[in-house]
């Protein structure tokens, strides 16, 4: 389906019907969960391939290929912002459907149940495990010890982890990008959207930015967290919004800018950096 089709199926129904499902952007995000899953796993092989990375051509693109895991979940960030501004854009009046209340708690019973779920196990399994057995549980789960510290419980349960250097990390490492999720679920519909309503997608973009940039300058210990992800948050809100906003500006912007050329010229960047400098991603 083109971008032309896709936008009359969404805006020649009431925004009372069905709700529009695009089955790619659950298969980008399913593509960037699994990435995210097979760069854990690569963490804790990363040792051990070192030792036979010079005489292997397959292990060094290996490497190279499965050492960009923040670069995944900053695209499913970008994807969230895109899925969560659908309706929205939609909308004729640009609001959340049923009210921000009702918002957070399709919110909450999406993310909290197997959120809470894998807590516990973590927790369950650190309880068992012998002390003796952490030279072979991994990198990834030794970075996560002492997981049974009760700041990093109580700041896991109330997904605030990520805001403490301390506890970001512990218990389970890949849950801080969680808690970074849901506190930008309360950002969106409580000022990421207001500013869209009233001044548009520049600002709404450089609102998110702003916000996240403001916590590397105010607070840099914060930056293993990227709370400049919150501006990534607000670029997938404006894409959402230039594909299918009938707002005057955003049909502008969706019929004279080339984005398909575009897209294919800004995805070079992220190459070239990931070339020159194959940490950074």
């Amino acid at each position: 389906m083109s971008q032309s089709e896709v936008f009359q199926a969404a805006t020649n129904h009431p925004p009372n019907r069905a709700r529009l499902r695009l089955d790619y952007l659950d298969g980008l995000r399913g593509l960037a969960a699994i990435y995210v899953v097979v760069y854990h796993i690569y963490v804790d092989m990363s040792a051990q391939l070192q030792t036979v990375a010079h005489s292997s051509v397959w292990v060094t693109l290996v490497q190279a290929v499965l050492s960009h895991g923040r670069t995944s979940v900053a695209a499913f960030i970008v994807l969230s912002g895109y899925c969560l501004m659908l309706p929205v854009a939609r909308s004729p009046d640009g609001q959340l459907t049923g009210g921000w209340v009702r918002y957070l708690r399709r919110r909450a019973r999406r993310i909290l149940p197997p959120y809470y779920a894998a807590l516990v196990l973590s927790l369950l399994v650190a309880i068992v495990i012998p002390t003796h057995w952490l030279p072979l549980m991994g990198e990834q789960w030794n970075h996560g010890q002492p997981a049974l510290n009760p700041g990093a419980i109580v700041s896991h349960v109330l997904l605030l982890h990520n805001w403490s250097h301390t506890w970001e990390y512990r218990i389970n490492p890949p849950m801080w990008s969680v808690a970074l999720e849901w506190q930008i679920y309360f950002l969106f519909p409580l000022l990421l959207l207001p500013v869209w309503r009233r001044f548009g997608n520049l600002a709404a973009m450089g609102a998110g930015l702003a916000i996240g940039l403001g916590a590397h300058f105010l607070r840099p210990q914060l930056d293993e967290t990227c709370p400049w992800y919150i501006g990534l948050f607000a670029f997938g809100m404006a894409a959402a919004a230039i594909n299918f906003s009938t707002r005057p500006t955003s049909v502008a912007l969706r019929d004279r800018v080339r984005w398909g050329t575009l897209a294919a010229l800004l995805s070079l960047v992220p190459i070239a950096v990931i070339c020159r400098r194959p940490g950074l991603m």
